[in-house]
């Protein structure tokens, strides 16, 4: 059992700490030929930087199948903060997106 992200690394554009702006919608994709259980949604890295909302995906992804998530960017400090969007599930697998902003 597996799922994977359409898109592996996502970036945001340069703005100011204080502000959001939503990198983008990020769809996981189940691409194994059994449902998985969607068992937990996490940013790694600098975590305070980035939020998960308007998560649809549940918990379970039918065979096939894909979902969608967006990650938002509000950075708490000037420069590059990178962050990981992980998304494990039942298989033992965790789909990885890597996350990059730039405060200013």
């Amino acid at each position: 059992m597996s799922t994977r992200f359409s898109s592996r690394r996502r970036k945001a554009s340069p703005h100011r700490g204080g502000r959001r702006t939503c990198i983008s919608a990020l769809a996981s994709s189940n691409v194994s030929a059994a449902s998985v259980n969607l068992t937990g949604f996490s940013i790694g890295g600098t975590p305070a930087d980035y939020t998960i909302s308007d998560n649809i995906c549940g918990s379970s992804l039918a065979a096939g199948t894909n979902c969608s998530l967006n990650v938002y960017f509000h950075p708490t400090k000037k420069g590059t903060r990178n962050g990981k969007l992980n998304v494990a599930n039942n298989g033992g697998g965790t789909a990885t997106a890597t996350l990059k902003g730039t405060g200013q």
